[in-house]
């Protein structure tokens, strides 16, 4: 069904993410991508069991060992690549949800994990600073936006 069939018929549509922004931010040393997998461990520790449908409990939670294991063996090395993301998702019912991401990505280990903007804002992280890069201080997680 094409989307102009979706629309006649007042039927949910749904179209690619499209990317609005794409920015490489600078790099991240290996302390930093230790700090990182620390925050990600104690998060995923800290989540509650969850139930699906009658299901015995569990969580999903995020393996950076290989990241954090990399991190430890160049604690000094600048080898990890910090991007922002911005992408469109459209629903013909919600309308158009602009989200914004930030991943760091290895090439070494061809490894990427998303990453939450407060763990690299301020001097919480040494080897990167912000300076020049003023809009991620009030980066948004979801923009919602009129459909066109």
């Amino acid at each position: 069904m094409t989307e102009r069939d979706a629309l006649s018929r007042e039927i949910d549509y749904y179209r690619p993410p499209k990317v609005v922004r794409s920015e490489m931010l600078g790099w991240l040393d290996g302390k930093a991508l230790i700090h990182i997998a620390n925050v990600i461990q104690k998060e995923d520790d800290e989540k509650p069991m969850t139930s699906f449908m009658g299901s015995s409990p569990m969580k999903f939670v995020r393996n950076v060992q290989d990241i954090k294991e990399y991190g430890l063996n160049h604690p000094n090395d600048y080898k990890a690549e910090l991007y922002v993301f911005g992408a469109d998702f459209v629903h013909f019912s919600r309308g158009i949800k602009r989200v914004w991401k930030m991943v760091v990505y290895i090439p070494e280990i061809d490894r990427y994990i998303e990453v939450d903007a407060n763990y690299i804002a301020g001097q919480a992280i040494s080897g990167f600073n912000l300076e020049g890069h003023e809009w991620l201080s009030n980066l948004p997680v979801y923009e919602d936006l009129p459909l066109q």
